[in-house]
């Protein structure tokens, strides 16, 4: 906090800022620290401490921590959906329409369907990823590559060797970003 000093001048007295060491504050430099002020005053009513930049390595880490259940919200480990719900709808429901017949109606899905669709694929995919990740491991990588897929489906048993390099997508159809490529 500045402290003022009282200057007495020909018509009023007039406060001066001085900063550390007594300098004298330019006007410019004081509404500078007055704003200053006002913004560190209005952010810790608002929101607690002044905003101070987070290394984003740590947030990663955290929310890393945080997705692998090691940090706790409630209890126990985390249930809660990965993906979000209406992206996955429309997902399910467009490869609904690529996979049904040309004289059949639209496809509808009750809510409750696609649910458990989500759940279904997205503990397919975490577990395709942690076998994927020992593989990347195994072979003294960290980066995570599409040959790691392909071999921790291999060992599964879910593709053969002359299937790796095919589109996921039933009938050659395209996806929203193009074939899904393994």
């Amino acid at each position: 906090m500045p402290r003022t000093n009282q200057k007495k001048g020909n018509r009023t007295n007039a406060t001066t800022w001085t900063g550390l060491g007594g300098k004298q504050l330019t006007p410019e430099q004081q509404k500078a620290v007055a704003l200053a002020a006002a913004r560190s005053k209005k952010a810790a009513a608002v929101g607690g401490a002044t905003s101070q930049r987070v290394n984003p390595k740590i947030t990663a880490l955290k929310e890393i921590a945080l997705l692998q259940g090691r940090i706790k919200r409630n209890s126990g480990k985390s249930t809660e959906l990965l993906m979000r719900k209406l992206p996955f709808q429309r997902l399910v429901k467009e490869i609904g329409e690529a996979v049904k017949p040309r004289n059949m109606d639209a496809l509808r899905f009750q809510g409750s369907a696609i649910l458990a669709l989500q759940e279904a694929s997205e503990a397919y995919l975490v577990g395709l990823f942690e076998d994927s990740n020992l593989c990347a491991i195994h072979a003294k990588r960290v980066t995570l590559m599409p040959k790691d897929m392909n071999l921790a489906q291999r060992l599964r048993g879910e593709i053969s060797a002359h299937e790796t390099n095919k589109s996921i997508v039933p009938n050659g159809s395209t996806g929203p970003m193009g074939p899904l490529r393994f």
